[in-house]
């Protein structure tokens, strides 16, 4: 199928559809609003002891404990604090904001702002919200589709920015003060251990995009810190694992946007400013103290050790 530029990335998808980026005529007939999910996985989700603040669609099974699903949303069908011209940000019109395709069991969990809708129920216990059976009402499998083919687009375009790795691992990313859209190439298969990330010369860019590469499809354990410009920047930030099988996330803040979605994340004591797509997740509860609320989170802060801010990409990309 001929590629094309993205337009304004996903936000064409909630319009007219007329653009073609990968794109199947179903899917393309269904008018799909991706911008309403900040959590896509395309498997299965376990998770406890942690919340996704906006709207979750998941395709297969989930298994959720001591969860939260929507709390930064509001009651209205869209999010008062997010303008996204990107990855997903706005609650469904329909008010679901946790899609489940298949089995979902919760346990001592809150789905609030909406309602939830899944394929069929499993153990429901200690469950504050509403919890219908239905069905998907996008394909999953031309979701999928579509991302592995954003993601291969976005792998093949010619790198502006560079990476470079500095040794006792400190990593950097240099936009170079470049406007517009920033490639970076990232050369290591992956980064084990404590370390520092640092972007510098980002002030001018719309949109970083950074591609990761991993062709053995090794583990990718993340662990190291990343710097105030990453904060920064959070919401123009994609971080394209287009090859990637398995990352893992453990005692970081992760800054930007997760594009995977062939692979399993796994995430112990941890957050995520952006948004998540995936193919399964595991949040755990490894290293928690007092069972606090921080294995993998995708919220706003609200006092709590170690919180996630409501970050949604709003990157403009060409």
């Amino acid at each position: 199928m001929k590629l094309s530029t993205p337009s304004r990335f996903m936000n064409a998808i909630c319009q007219t559809l007329t653009f073609s980026l990968l794109l199947i005529p179903s899917f393309m007939s269904a008018q799909a609003c991706l911008t309403q999910y900040n959590f896509m996985a395309f498997g299965n989700v376990t998770a406890q002891h942690s919340d996704i603040q906006g709207a979750a669609y998941i395709c297969g099974n989930a298994t959720l404990s001591n969860y939260a699903v929507g709390k930064g949303l509001g009651p209205s069908t869209t999010s008062s604090n997010v303008s996204i011209t990107g990855i997903p940000s706005n609650k469904p019109a329909d008010g679901v904001v946790l899609r489940v395709g298949g089995t979902l069991a919760m346990t001592n969990a809150e789905i609030v702002n909406g309602t939830a809708v899944a394929g069929t129920k499993g153990a429901i216990t200690g469950v504050i919200g509403t919890i219908n059976t239905g069905g998907m009402p996008y394909s999953c499998t031309d979701l999928k589709n579509y991302y592995v083919g954003l993601s291969d687009y976005y792998k093949n375009q010619a790198a502006n920015g560079t990476y470079t790795n500095n040794g006792a691992g400190t990593h950097t990313y240099d936009a170079k003060g470049l406007s517009g859209t920033v490639i970076i190439n990232m050369t290591d298969m992956y980064i084990n251990g404590t370390g520092a990330l640092n972007l510098v010369n980002s002030g001018n860019a719309s949109a970083i995009i950074i591609n990761v590469n991993d062709p053995n499809g090794d583990p990718q354990a993340w662990s190291a810190g990343l710097n105030q410009e990453f904060t920064n920047n959070s919401n123009k930030i994609i971080w394209n694992f287009y090859n990637a099988t398995t990352i893992q996330l453990s005692a970081i803040g992760w800054k930007g946007t997760i594009l995977a979605p062939n692979a399993n994340l796994k995430m112990d004591n941890g957050h995520v400013d952006g948004n998540v797509i995936v193919n399964n997740y595991n949040g755990g509860n490894t290293g928690i103290p007092n069972g606090n609320q921080n294995a993998g989170e995708f919220h706003t802060c609200e006092g709590e050790t170690n919180c996630a801010h409501n970050v949604y990409f709003n990157g403009v990309l060409p």
